[in-house]
């Protein structure tokens, strides 16, 4: 945007408020005769640009920009559950048995760059927020024997945010560009951004019969 008074705004959401994989197992008998896996993860990948020029005699660039995922990655082993194996019982939230594992890559960037001679500050924000949880829970009154091992797993995975969030002007370029004349290494960009994780995880076993 340009001209006596340029006023541009940019803004990019992507919002994930319910990823939800859950596998439940209520008064059942499953029994295999090799191993017997239960597992669920969720892959994420999310990104929210916003990029923003003015120039003229004033103006406000402004900005946006937000990606935000709430995931859930659970197993329920209900009451009254038979799970039975001559091999291997893997009960797992957030891995699969081989060693993969839950991944989020959020990202939410925000740049302005107003080249106005009378620039306005404006706060350029970027939000990149992830909200996970993996929980793994065998009731009371279910039972798992294996012949071999039982492994009981929940994994928060690989997770990735960023946020970001920068703006500049004119003024701000020129003095940063003084700073490092005279051997400074000092950024006076409009900073923002607030990429934030929430993670839970855990096991519970509440009174289980496990063999």
């Amino acid at each position: 945007a340009g001209g006596a008074i340029a006023v541009a705004k940019a803004g990019s959401s992507i919002v994930n408020t319910s990823n939800v994989n859950r596998i439940t197992v209520g008064d059942a008998d499953l029994d295999s005769v090799g191993d017997l896996e239960i597992s669920t993860l969720t892959n994420v990948t999310m990104q929210a640009n916003a990029a923003v020029k003015t120039y003229g005699a004033a103006g406000a660039a402004q900005g946006d920009s937000k990606a935000y995922v709430n995931a859930e990655n659970s197993g329920v082993i209900g009451s009254g559950a038979v799970l039975t194996a001559d091999g291997v019982v893997a009960l797992m939230a957030g891995q699969e048995r081989d060693g993969t594992v839950s991944r989020y890559d959020i990202l939410a960037r925000t740049d302005l760059w107003n080249r106005t001679v009378l620039p306005i500050e404006t706060d350029p924000r970027a939000d990149g927020e992830l909200v996970q949880n993996s929980t793994l829970t065998v009731e009371d009154g279910a039972y798992s024997g294996s012949g071999k091992n039982t492994y009981l797993l929940a994994e928060m995975g690989s997770i990735h945010v960023d946020g970001i969030g920068s703006g500049t002007d004119l003024y701000r370029e020129a003095l940063e560009a003084l700073g490092e004349i005279f051997g400074g290494d000092t950024s006076l960009a409009i900073e923002g951004g607030n990429g934030g994780v929430q993670s839970g995880q855990g096991e519970v076993c509440d009174g289980a019969n496990l063999a």
